[in-house]
């Protein structure tokens, strides 16, 4: 009987190693970093819009059988396919929004068809990520029954409407799916190494002044980059000594460039600025409390020069007063829909007011709590602040929790970046787009938030594996 084992097994053809799946995510990633060049260089050909069904079936394919594929292509997106699908109306459908909408789609195929125990959001996150749609979404309603009578809704509004209420609904709908599939290191290093990378390719450019090809670092890029970067420099110890002096130079050097290159531009020095000093204090306190000691001291020092660069310069810009400033703008708009504020005019909706009541001075807020309050009213202002607080909170409690220095590192910079995001909000619509202002394109900046905030979900459910409760 053994010797006829021996044999039928000398007969049988040996069999490969099956690839770990490390090596699976590198591949794929390889292969969509090859397919973001192709169609980067074939963008402006006739090729490009069947190029791009092909690819759209074969990411579709990807992500139903191993939908945490689909958040590595979804940064990879966000960071390096400039392409865009034109609507016809001035925003246009950016391929990161499209590959989101695939991961969520291809995330509940895969569960629908799976025997797996879903892994949902903790409550604390689930009921304001849940109040905030469901807030955008009711506003739609609610904006078309209470319209002022003299304001003509027409059928193409409400498809702006549909738009803009999707850019809500699938920012939170990532968190969901963060919390069940980002619960592996790989992919979650991945990430962050794709926005390393980024910021490493344009930091050159940015210091010269010049144009960034190939990648995305628009928006709240740097937030994120210096976060991630003074995370691992204070709290990463498996790295060799000079990549962590490395990565914390690369995070003073964007600041440095920011700050003297880019200074009128307050949204691109201030929450980074924020982002390096929260980040500090959530990993290591004393020296946090110092940096800010420090920061306090020297602000009072060079009270002249921070006056000069955070008033004076954006007087003289007009972007803080004048017909055009923001306070004014916010002032506006409040006058504007002060009888929508409960449960707000639906997205985009106070656009119909200013047309009608205000046209010369037609100009989007440009803060997304205004933005939120006019368009979801206070329940979505509710939700939104709520949503901000409580993963703030839960970033705090797996930072406890967590011990590993990759993950720690990567806790701590989210940590410390929420707190930046949340100072930005007041700055412009960076996290939640206005479709009259970034447009549908504004997702692509938008995204690298979404993605951190995702992680941090996929933390927490990873450091409690066994027992997450579910919404």
């Amino acid at each position: 009987m053994a010797a006829t084992q021996v044999a039928r097994s000398d007969r049988s053809w040996p069999r490969m190693p099956a690839p770990s799946r490390f090596v699976s995510i590198l591949l794929v990633t390889s292969i969509i970093s090859c397919m973001a060049g192709f169609v980067y260089l074939v963008q402006y050909h006739r090729m490009l819009f069947p190029l791009l069904a092909v690819a759209g079936l074969l990411m579709a394919f990807f992500v139903i059988v191993r939908p945490e594929i689909g958040f590595v292509a979804l940064i990879m997106c966000a960071a390096m396919v400039r392409v865009a699908i034109s609507t016809g109306t001035g925003t246009p459908i950016v391929a990161s929004l499209i590959v989101a909408c695939l991961l969520i789609g291809g995330w509940i195929v895969h569960r629908l068809l799976g025997r797996k125990r879903l892994i949902l959001l903790p409550r604390s996150i689930g009921i304001p990520a849940t109040m905030l749609v469901g807030a955008t979404l009711f506003s739609i309603f609610w904006g078309r029954v209470s319209l002022d009578p003299r304001i003509v809704y027409t059928q193409g509004f409400l498809i702006v409407q549909v738009a803009a209420a999707s850019l809500t609904v699938v920012s939170v709908g990532l968190l969901f799916a963060g919390a069940d599939l980002l619960r592996e290191r790989r992919i979650r290093t991945i990430i962050c190494g794709v926005i390393v990378a980024v910021g490493i390719i344009a930091l050159p450019y940015r210091a010269m002044g010049a144009g960034v090809p190939f990648v995305n670092t628009a928006g709240l890029f740097g937030i994120w980059f210096v976060a991630i970067c003074w995370a691992h420099a204070l709290v990463n110890d498996r790295l060799p000594d000079i990549v962590r002096v490395c990565s914390g130079a690369l995070a003073i050097g964007w600041l440095v460039m920011a700050m003297t290159k880019e200074q009128s531009w307050v949204s691109g020095w201030v929450p980074p600025l924020i982002a390096l000093l929260a980040v500090t204090v959530a990993a290591r306190p004393r020296l946090g409390f110092l940096f800010v000691l420090l920061g306090i001291v020297g602000g009072a020092f060079y009270n002249s020069l921070f006056y000069s660069m955070l008033v004076t310069q954006q007087q003289r810009d007009g972007s803080l007063d004048g017909e055009f400033g923001r306070l004014q703008l916010w002032q506006r708009n409040l006058e504007v829909v002060s009888d929508h504020l409960l449960f707000g005019t639906g997205p985009a909706g106070y656009a119909l007011y200013y047309l009608t009541f205000v046209p010369d001075h037609a100009m989007s807020t440009h803060s997304n709590y205004v933005d939120v309050l006019a368009q979801s009213g206070v329940f979505g202002l509710i939700g939104l602040v709520s949503l901000l607080g409580c993963l703030w909170l839960l970033g705090r409690d797996v930072l406890r929790r967590t011990w590993h220095a990759v993950d720690r590192a990567t806790t701590a910079a989210i940590v410390g970046g929420i707190p930046a995001v949340a100072a930005s909000l007041w700055l412009g619509d960076w996290l939640i787009p206005f479709v009259y202002n970034q447009t549908l394109a504004g997702f692509d900046h938008a995204v690298y938030s979404w993605l951190m905030f995702a992680m941090l979900c996929g933390l927490y459910a990873q450091s409690h594996r066994e027992r997450v409760p579910d919404v």
